[in-house]
């Protein structure tokens, strides 16, 4: 599809865009579509995005986990 419209491709895995510490997620999301208007006109595909849903759920038990033992 990008190549019959002459857009650049580019591929965005769902665990690349996570990050452990305090708003670094968003500032990768952020970087990712700066990066992609110096490169307009572009199609973006997230791929993966299961994936994050998978890991923020063992993050919260963890969390609670670690919470209930305190």
């Amino acid at each position: 599809m990008a190549n019959e419209c002459n857009a650049n491709f580019i591929l965005v895995k769902g665990p690349q865009l996570l990050a452990m510490w305090f708003g670094e997620s968003e500032a990768n999301v952020r970087d990712i579509f700066d990066k992609a208007r110096q490169v307009a006109p572009y199609v973006l595909f997230f791929d993966e995005l299961d994936a994050i849903g998978k890991i923020k759920r063992k993050v919260i038990k963890r969390i609670s986990f670690f919470s209930e033992i305190s």
